[in-house]
């Protein structure tokens, strides 16, 4: 039986279904923005300040509101003096009250929005808010089509925004900010916003030679001849930003690489993910090659290489880094070639930075007055015990009766400080040219005890023996050192503000709260010296014989050898005595050595005929590493001075597990 179907009449079902749905989408949007608007209305009407606070900065006061209420301020210390002390004592006003009576007689005006407010000067907050204003408009590429994706930066800040879709952007600007457009693949543009209120940009792409040589593998190619995906980084963006890791600079530079600083700890390399993960287990590390000689899977890291040492860098992302190096190349490979010296005199360089570094966001704990509400509410509710009301615990007694509170987080911080020094000399003439360098990185972490300093020294060495043979020498001697008791930010972050820091005799007070022995004091291990020191000696040489140079016929036929050497030891030892709340002391030694060889025999052929050209490379590859790894622990000694220096002293020992 057919039936038959009205295809309008459905038309028409299907038309008022929707309509239906977007009305009812749209009535529940306008009702859950009006119960927005009342809520944030009425915020500041309901919420009632109580403060009993005297002689104290006015930023001090703010704070306090801050802790109590869901309110935060905003001000510029050089426009209002918040350290200016006042006595204010008030009950269950209204915030603008308790914001008059804060202020009275000064020469201030504040603005409250919602839950923020924004304290200015009166007399300047109107210039202020004038300068301010939207900037907005599109962004195009050379044929007139919208850019979405586009970064668009205020010039020497963090602030910017993304054009949408449509190539569309807004953003709050001054006359005086500078927008900077940025695209990859095309050139940057920077743009004095002025007076202008609508600034539109048409992008063109970016110029790359063709005929630039980069690094493939084994050898090297024009751009033009490339099929594969080969990343190559400018030299320029290496020498411009000072980094400890030069990985670092690639950041952000390189599409389908994603590099993450994945610790804040001196000294340790970023994650390197280069089109995405290939394991779910198995390590997913790129393959890194230094001058032919690989260093991954040989004992050495990236960061032994010195960034003011690097010439180019080459990332090799798709199928045809596998094809090259095989299941090493997996997970993509990174080709660095360092510097060598040019026929020139010789050129003597230096270069160094020193710069500070602090907490991007400090954790903001609980005030004095909201531990003891809490520890109130605790004994409440399920009746915890208080040693003495309304301190929780013995040894916050004596700094609650005295008025004195530690900021834990602060006395385990410290200013970060980076230095770097580069020292290199460089030349030569048609037959040898030479490139040296030697470098020290020193750098104290925000935390205090994390500390790294990093020594390097490099020689390359190219010389011309005869016209068909050159040999040289690519080396570098690394040395690392991490060494020094490193406080603990999680112990600091459980402490009270009332604990105590120090006994009598100056020493650290082993549990802060006593009565709670869970949590240490977290500047106790600042006491230890651990030794963690590595170093990384690679010795590598070629030989590169030219047989054109020899018999004609032979034109274009090279053969090259590339041996390497790596010597890595490492060397992790420590001590934990009577100070660090270890009666009997423990000791602990842990070497780790490899050494590894590598040779490699390439043998290239390249030749043009009429319009066509040809290359051919054979290599023969041979591998070998030695590991070695001894861990000792010893407990029970009679004192403390001699460490772990001699192992035997203790009474006991184990092995793997104690």
């Amino acid at each position: 039986m057919e039936k038959n179907v009205n295809v309008l009449d459905f038309l028409q079902k299907i038309v008022r279904l929707r309509v239906f749905i977007i009305m009812k989408l749209t009535v529940f949007f306008v009702c859950l923005s009006v119960l927005s608007s009342i809520a944030s209305g009425t915020y500041s009407q309901s919420s009632k300040i109580s403060l009993d606070l005297n002689q104290t900065t006015i930023k001090n006061a703010l704070k306090e509101i801050e802790n109590t209420t869901n309110y935060y301020f905003l001000y510029n210390n050089n426009l209002v003096d918040v350290d200016k002390k006042v006595s204010i004592k008030i009950d269950n006003q209204s915030i603008e009250k308790a914001l008059d009576r804060l202020f009275a007689g000064e020469n201030v005006k504040y603005t409250i929005l919602d839950r923020q407010i924004v304290i200015t000067p009166a007399s300047e907050s109107t210039t202020v808010l004038a300068s301010q204003a939207t900037t907005t408009g599109k962004v195009t590429d050379s044929s007139g089509q919208p850019l979405p994706g586009v970064t668009v930066l205020i010039k020497g800040t963090v602030k910017g925004t993304i054009t949408d879709f449509d190539g569309d952007y807004s953003i709050e600007t001054s006359t005086g900010d500078v927008l900077v457009f940025s695209f990859i693949g095309m050139a940057s543009q920077e743009i004095l916003v002025g007076t202008q209120r609508t600034i539109n940009v048409s992008m063109t792409e970016e110029s790359i030679g063709v005929d630039e040589v980069v690094v493939v593998g084994y050898g090297t190619q024009k751009k033009s001849d490339i099929t594969g995906s080969v990343t190559s980084v400018s030299k320029e963006r290496l020498q411009k930003i000072p980094v400890s890791n030069v990985m670092q600079a690639v950041q952000g530079s390189v599409s389908g690489v994603n590099i993450q600083q994945v610790s804040s700890i001196p000294g340790e390399a970023p994650s390197i993910l280069v089109r995405g993960g290939g394991s779910l287990t198995a390590s997913t590390d790129p393959y890194v090659v230094v001058d032919g000689i690989p260093i991954t899977k040989m004992g050495g890291s990236i960061s032994d290489i010195n960034p003011n040492d690097i010439e180019s860098i080459e990332i090799l992302k798709d199928a045809s880094a596998t094809a090259i190096y095989g299941m090493n190349g997996a997970n993509g490979v990174i080709l660095i070639t360092t510097k060598s010296g040019g026929t020139t005199e010789p050129t003597v360089r230096y270069s160094g930075y020193y710069g500070v570094e602090d907490f991007a966001h400090i954790p903001e704990m609980v005030s004095p007055s909201g531990l003891l509400e809490r520890y109130a509410e605790g004994n409440r509710i399920n009746g915890s015990p208080l040693y003495q009301a309304p301190v929780k615990y013995q040894y916050e007694v004596e700094n609650y009766e005295n008025g004195h509170t530690i900021d834990w987080i602060d006395a385990v911080s410290q200013t970060g400080i980076q230095q770097n020094h580069n020292i290199s000399l460089s030349g030569g003439n048609e037959n040898i040219n030479y490139y040296m360098s030697g470098d020290i990185l020193d750098q104290k972490g925000v935390v205090k005890g994390y500390n790294y300093k990093r020594y390097s020294f490099r020689t390359n060495i190219d010389a011309q023996v005869t016209s068909y043979l050159k040999i040289g020498t690519n080396s570098s001697i690394v040395a690392h050192n991490r060494d020094g008791g490193r406080a603990n930010l999680l112990n600091a972050e459980a402490m009270s503000p009332y604990g105590r820091m120090y006994e009598e005799d100056g020493s650290y007070t082993i549990y802060p709260m006593f009565g709670e022995t869970l949590w240490a004091n977290p500047l106790l291990p600042t006491q230890t010296d651990p030794e963690r020191r590595e170093f990384n000696v690679n010795l590598n040489g070629f030989a590169n014989v030219t047989f054109g140079d020899i018999w004609k016929p032979l034109a274009g036929l090279t053969y090259k050898l590339n041996a390497g050497y790596t010597f890595n030891p490492r060397r992790t030892n420590s001590y934990t005595g009577e100070k660090q709340n270890d009666l009997l002391g423990t000791a602990e030694i842990h070497n780790y050595e490899t050494q590894a060889y590598t040779v490699e025999n390439i043998l290239q052929y390249n030749r043009d005929i009429n319009k066509h050209h040809f290359d051919i490379t054979a290599v023969y590859s041979s591998q070998e590493r030695n590991y070695m790894d001894n861990w000792a622990q010893a407990r029970d000694f009679v004192n403390d001075e001699l460490k772990w220096n001699r192992m035997q002293a203790g009474a006991s020992s184990c092995k793997f597990l104690c």
